[in-house]
């Protein structure tokens, strides 16, 4: 396995209830884990990207992330302005402390969707519990 595919699950994994959640036809949880670094940026891109194409929600996981730069963060904001261009949004869930600094300085923490909020609610309706899993 390479570090692009340790950093991001398959696609179709991410996107399916193998990762325990329910396609709602409304909103994906993409699940990122590892660096999201310059190195990693242009799969993780292709990824986010290739999510909120389908002018779907976005819930991006950022439980299992060790790492995130200014260029993993750039890949968050250009999917962010895509799914508004679509009508859809991208919240962040299970931000860690260094990707909430980065996010804060940038003040993107004011930008994005960050927690559970609307998105618990809305993937309730659906019969999933996103607080039962990310608490």
């Amino acid at each position: 396995m390479n570090r692009a595919q340790n950093l991001v699950e398959d696609q179709v994994r991410s996107l399916t209830t193998d990762t325990g959640f329910i396609d709602t036809q409304k909103q994906d949880v993409v699940r990122l884990r590892g660096n999201a670094d310059f190195e990693h940026s242009p799969e993780i891109r292709k990824i986010l990207l290739g999510a909120v194409a389908g002018m779907r929600n976005v819930l991006v996981d950022l439980s299992e992330v060790t790492y995130i730069d200014n260029s993993g963060i750039a890949c968050l904001v250009e999917a962010l302005q895509m799914a508004r261009k679509h009508g859809a949004e991208l919240g962040l869930i299970s931000v860690n402390t260094q990707a909430m600094r980065l996010l804060e300085l940038a003040r993107l923490n004011t930008v994005f969707p960050i927690g559970l909020g609307n998105y618990a609610e809305a993937f309730a309706k659906n019969g999933v519990d996103l607080r039962a899993e990310y608490g």
